[in-house]
């Protein structure tokens, strides 16, 4: 089955694959599409929270600039935390949740990468008017999982930025060279409704109007190395 499905992709060895990255890593291109042309741009979630919020809000907002009547679908693995920092902005039923587990074999991860694109294409995935964009994610661990069967649908971010620039800078200029625009983004998180009422229930019910408050995570991801002791 897995030699079945690389093979789709004219990949029959290591070596393949090997060159199937180099060569996103490499290339760089705009947009061959007409505008018009582009219904559906299915973002594949950065992960983790920080690094959606960092780059992928980026994207989001770079995509409606360019293309104001696109549908944009959010593809991740755990999309109740998405939509805490997306729902203000990804329409509700746009939102895919797919099985990722980062500590999986690579081959079991290869297969994922096949349901994924199924689930894309129940969404209305076609290769006439749609593009996949990879903000370096870690479900198709980095470009090395192949997911569509056309690269010219398929727009990589590579990430690595020189060390005058920020990945938020890097970003910008790479999109700015796919979509033809030239406006630098910042990021941005899009709170749901209701909670930005808990937040005014919250200051009010402890008096905290005009005072700075600061909120600090500590989670781990499930690295328990990065953990703080109680020491």
């Amino acid at each position: 089955y897995l030699d079945r499905y690389l093979s789709g992709f004219g990949l029959n060895s290591e070596k393949d694959m090997l060159k199937r990255i180099k060569r996103l890593f490499d290339t760089r291109k705009a947009i061959e599409r007409t505008q018009n042309g582009i219904k559906k741009v299915f973002i594949i979630s950065r992960g983790p929270i920080g690094g959606d919020i960092n780059l992928t809000s980026i994207i989001i907002q770079k995509i409606q600039k360019a293309l104001p009547e696109t549908e944009i679908i959010l593809v991740g693995g755990n999309t109740t935390v998405l939509k805490e920092i997306f729902a203000g902005v990804i329409l509700e039923n746009n939102f895919i949740e797919i099985s990722f587990d980062r500590e999986a074999i690579l081959e079991e991860q290869i297969k994922g990468g096949c349901s994924i694109f199924n689930r894309l294409k129940e969404k209305g995935f076609s290769e006439e008017d749609s593009i996949v964009i990879d903000p370096s994610s870690h479900i198709l661990k980095h470009g090395l999982i192949p997911l569509i069967p056309s690269d010219k649908n398929y727009y990589y971010f590579t990430m690595t930025a020189p060390a005058n620039h920020s990945l938020g800078e890097r970003v910008n200029e790479w999109l700015d060279g796919v979509f033809g625009l030239k406006e630098e983004i910042y990021s941005k998180v899009y709170v749901a409704k209701e909670n930005f009422i808990f937040a005014e229930d919250f200051y009010t019910r402890f008096n905290l109007r005009g005072k700075l408050v600061v909120i600090m995570n500590f989670g781990v991801r499930g690295d328990y190395s990065k953990a703080l002791t109680i020491e």
